[in-house]
């Protein structure tokens, strides 16, 4: 990404048993123009272990000869794994994308075989009004991205996308509903969200984080171990 091979081991690919650009996803819009959207490994975002990859778009207005140099669709989710892209195949003044948010590159089913956690399915929508390029696209999504690790112990990340700037908290429940732990964030600006969320004091079980804010109230549930 930045002009220079920076992987410096194979180990720093995450492993799904494709290329550094995979995952593939096609439509096509009323006058036959082509959008291509695939994941590839970001060399500028780096997890400590392993690269992350991120979703780009590409497309093409005379049936594939040529094409257009690839946008990243994911730059509001900055070190986190976007993949399993799936495009609509019918493309009008958007064309619209689900796909999966992860905390880690990696899966934990095969190849890196990472700790079992909680994904979230993302849906993007892209405007493509007044041209074939890509133009300004929203997330379609508003709170917590991911909470990891999960199973956690003493600590657990938050991320968030923040939409709307307001004071915001952060609270944890039991399955109960009896409020454990209530964390004050203050006032909160747009953008992306990081906060870490000590968990010593909580005994083993299953427990429900929600962050508040801005109108909403967004929930993740979290196992503590």
């Amino acid at each position: 990404n930045d002009g220079q091979l920076g992987i410096s081991a194979a180990t720093e690919i995450p492993r799904y048993f494709k290329s550094l650009s995979t995952f593939p996803s096609a439509g096509i819009d009323a006058n036959n123009n082509i959008f291509l959207t695939y994941s590839a490994l970001n060399e500028l975002e780096f997890s400590g272990t392993q690269f992350f990859n991120k979703i780009y778009a590409i497309n093409s207005r005379d049936g594939g000869a040529t094409w257009t140099n690839p946008t990243e669709l994911t730059k509001a989710l900055p070190s986190l794994e976007c993949v399993y892209g799936s495009l609509a195949r019918a493309v009008t003044d958007k064309y619209r994308l689900i796909f999966q948010l992860d905390g880690e590159p990696g899966g934990i089913v095969q190849g890196d075989l990472d700790a079992p956690g909680v994904n979230d399915i993302i849906y993007l929508d892209v405007d493509t009004t007044g041209g074939i390029g890509i133009g300004e696209y929203q997330l379609g999504v508003n709170g917590i991205k991911s909470l990891y690790p999960n199973p956690a112990s003493d600590m657990a990340a938050l991320e968030a996308i923040i939409t709307e700037a307001d004071y915001y908290s952060i609270e944890i429940t039991d399955v109960a509903g009896t409020v454990l732990k209530n964390i004050e964030l203050g006032n909160v600006g747009t953008g992306r969200l990081s906060q870490s969320i000590e968990l010593g004091d909580l005994k083993p079980g299953m427990y429900f984080i929600s962050l508040n804010g801005g109108g909403m109230k967004s929930v993740k549930r979290l196992v503590v171990n």
